[in-house]
């Protein structure tokens, strides 16, 4: 006789009680159900306000760039509200005249080459038969450049049909810029009491470390920027005299644009804005553009090595491959306007790097040693060298 089998556990229970849902899981559930909500609510929200968030911190940068100019009107005894909107008018009758320049200088470049356009022609099938043996007729490009099925017909039609679309991206942007502008007068015009504001919310221990990096932010944003449009002085400057010289067609605005675009982008930036000087003067002939180039690659070196440590000696000098890498991240992340704000955000990011980290003295080795030009004291013989010592980048002194 066999023995009976034991009971197995659970399938004597009653079969709600074995089929119930443990009681984690509905909690489980609806935790979820609320977080992917939250998620898709403040999604939703960046995407609406992403806008003002970009305008606020555009003004946010501004006002660390104007307010070191503000203070020095206020220690001489100017209103802080009047001293604001002095130099706010300064800014803007710049703004202005720089505008006007520029763009009278465009169009009288633009209406130039279109009363020469004829002759480029000729001058582009001498070449491109003497040089390349090429056949080019110019009958033929005429002809296709007026066709109404021409690519400067449509292009016109489609310049026309976006007429009112371009007009109302237009009056977005004017509406962004005033409102960048309130932005960043009221930042600069009642900069204490904001800070003040803050504070009254911190501890004095974080009071101190929140003043000290909104100091930092305001000195190295302006002296950088400063720096840049000292050196984009010299760069318009120069490109002015040179470009004058071999002839190229209207100097003064290629001139200016070369500087703008070569300062806002590091390293790279000489060469796009002298793009537009090769393109002009390679309409004239092509040897004109030739000496376009040297003058480009030469500036490039003396700007870097001589003139651009010298100017920015006092504010902080950034590494070309941190410039650059800062540049493209910007830009990936908030387009133009990222480029733009791409350096002074780099500079202070790296003045408050040198603040809050300790530095401490490099190891003497073969990897750390820094190529030496001959000293013909001796000081820099092996048997004399001493250790070398980490600079502060902000200030050119040692270490601690």
């Amino acid at each position: 006789m066999t023995a009976p089998l034991p009971p197995t556990p659970g399938l004597h229970q009653p079969l709600d009680e074995r089929d119930r849902m443990p009681r984690w899981v509905p909690r489980a559930i609806l935790l979820t159900a609320v977080a992917v909500l939250g998620i898709g609510v403040v999604t939703w929200l960046f995407e609406r306000v992403s806008s003002l968030f970009v305008m606020v911190l555009v003004s946010l940068f501004l006002s660390f760039a104007l307010e070191p100019a503000v203070n020095r009107l206020h220690d001489r005894g100017m209103k802080r509200g009047l001293a604001t909107a002095l130099v706010f008018l300064g800014l803007t009758v710049f703004l202005v005249v720089f505008g006007v320049v520029v763009g009278k200088l465009t169009v009288d470049q633009v209406t130039s080459m279109i009363d020469k356009a004829p002759e480029y022609l000729e001058d582009l099938q001498g070449y491109a038969k003497r040089d390349l043996h090429w056949d080019i007729s110019v009958e033929q490009l005429q002809d296709q450049l007026t066709n109404e099925n021409g690519p400067v017909r449509q292009f016109a039609t489609g310049l026309a049909s976006n007429a009112f679309s371009v007009g109302v991206n237009a009056l977005g942007g004017l509406f962004q810029g005033f409102t960048v502008l309130m932005f960043t007068f009221y930042l600069v015009a009642e900069g204490p009491k904001a800070r003040r504001a803050v504070c009254s919310r911190l501890s004095p221990a974080r009071q101190q470390r929140v003043l000290t990096t909104w100091e930092i932010a305001i000195d190295k944003t302006g002296g950088y920027l400063a720096s840049r449009a000292v050196l984009g002085v010299i760069s318009a400057s120069c490109a002015s005299v040179v470009f004058s010289l071999l002839g190229v067609d209207s100097p003064v605005a290629i001139a200016l644009l070369f500087a703008v675009v070569a300062q806002i982008i590091p390293v790279i930036g000489t060469y796009i804005g002298g793009a537009l000087a090769v393109l002009v003067a390679l309409t004239a002939r092509p040897s004109l553009a030739v000496y376009v180039i040297i003058y480009i690659l030469v500036y490039q070196q003396i700007e870097s090595y001589l003139v651009a440590p010298r100017v920015t000696s006092r504010t902080m000098s950034l590494h070309p491959a941190i410039a650059l890498g800062s540049v493209i991240a910007g830009a990936a992340v908030l387009g133009v306007i990222g480029t733009i704000l791409a350096l002074p955000a780099a500079a202070v990011v790296q003045a408050l790097i040198s603040t809050y980290t300790q530095t401490y003295e490099v190891i003497d080795s073969d990897m750390t040693k820094e190529e030496r030009l001959p000293d013909p004291t001796g000081a820099n013989h092996p048997t004399r060298r001493r250790t070398d010592r980490v600079v502060d980048s902000g200030t050119g002194d040692p270490a601690p």
